[in-house]
């Protein structure tokens, strides 16, 4: 959380900088505030949102806020076992909510001064992720234990897009790809009164894991789970956004 912060605190003193040095005159009549919703992310169940602010005839600063309330954990399809009712099949049933803050910085190269025209925008991103399996089945006893846990990833990246003015209140901002990659670290625990098969079902079931590059250490014992992840962390955007100027 330190270094999202720490990012924030440069991005925000760098609007600053170059408002101060560019001219007040320069920037009349420019839309200097922005307020948008990704209008793509809906169909998805996310909310994602940002907001812009002008700070030279042809650069802003933004700040982005994006909130899943629930869906299904996307690495699952990738992760692979060798057991019959092994570790992958159970993760079906996770559930997860995602909330992620994005600053940037953009650079708008059109003819157009304000923000309007073809950018690119260098951007931080710091994603969580919280995770639930209720019930997960022990294979040994048909008992079961509930399994929750985290998953937080930083990242740096750019994004291409372009942005239009739709008419005096409205604009239209195209995420053309955008790409970034950081790390990731987390786990996944559950608490439970476990036999000594029933550590071993589950030690077979969750230490052949494989996800991707990312690197998974498990730990069982009498008293529960420990499942630590910790690897790369790749982000992508894009999407359509709807934009009010106030």
């Amino acid at each position: 959380m330190k270094k999202i912060v720490t990012v924030i605190i440069i991005i925000v003193s760098q609007g600053l900088a170059v408002g101060a040095f560019a001219q007040e005159k320069a920037l009349v009549g420019f839309d200097k505030n922005i307020v948008k919703l990704n209008l793509t992310a809906l169909p998805l169940g996310s909310i994602d949102m940002q907001y812009e602010r002008t700070v030279g005839r042809k650069m802003s600063a933004g700040l982005g806020l994006r909130l899943v309330p629930g869906g299904a954990l996307p690495f699952t399809s990738i992760i692979e076992s060798s057991d019959g009712q092994d570790a992958s099949v159970q993760l079906d049933k996770l559930e997860f909510g995602n909330f992620a803050i994005t600053p940037e910085f953009r650079f708008y190269l059109g003819k157009h001064d304000g923000p309007r025209g073809f950018y690119i925008a260098p951007f931080a991103r710091y994603s969580v992720i919280n995770m639930k399996v209720p019930n997960f089945v022990i294979e040994s006893s048909s008992e079961t234990i509930d399994l929750d846990g985290q998953i937080s990833g930083f990242s740096g990246g750019l994004m291409l897009g372009s942005q239009w003015r739709l008419g005096k209140r409205i604009y239209l901002d195209w995420w053309i790809i955008g790409a970034g990659y950081g790390s990731s670290s987390g786990d996944i625990n559950g608490v439970g009164d476990l036999s000594p098969t029933e550590q071993e079902d589950l030690r077979e079931d969750f230490s052949d894991l494989n996800i991707g590059v990312i690197k998974t250490e498990t730990t069982v014992d009498a008293n529960g789970l420990n499942v630590g992840f910790d690897g790369p962390w790749a982000t992508l955007r894009g999407g359509l956004l709807l934009g009010i100027k106030f």
